[in-house]
């Protein structure tokens, strides 16, 4: 598993909370993002945007061409 954490960034004040995002081709993957997304949003700490999976035309390299299971943690929004 390799897990990757980033902050995220977007030019509205809008986006905010924790991201977990995985290549949906890979099955221990999206269980792994799916399990953290909810375990935040259990602690309270930060608001969870759930778990997503990356698309054909919005690839995220890190995720998508990454030969381990990956899981990447968007954990806020610096806007």
């Amino acid at each position: 598993m390799f897990l990757s954490i980033h902050v995220n960034f977007s030019e509205y004040s809008d986006p905010h909370g924790l991201e977990t995002i995985y290549n949906g081709s890979k099955q221990f993957a999206a269980y792994s993002a799916d399990k953290i997304a909810k375990e935040i949003e259990n602690s309270k700490v930060i608001a969870s945007r759930g778990a997503s999976e990356t698309f054909d035309y919005n690839p995220i390299y890190i995720v998508d061409y990454n030969p381990c299971e990956t899981v990447l943690i968007e954990t806020g929004f610096l806007s």
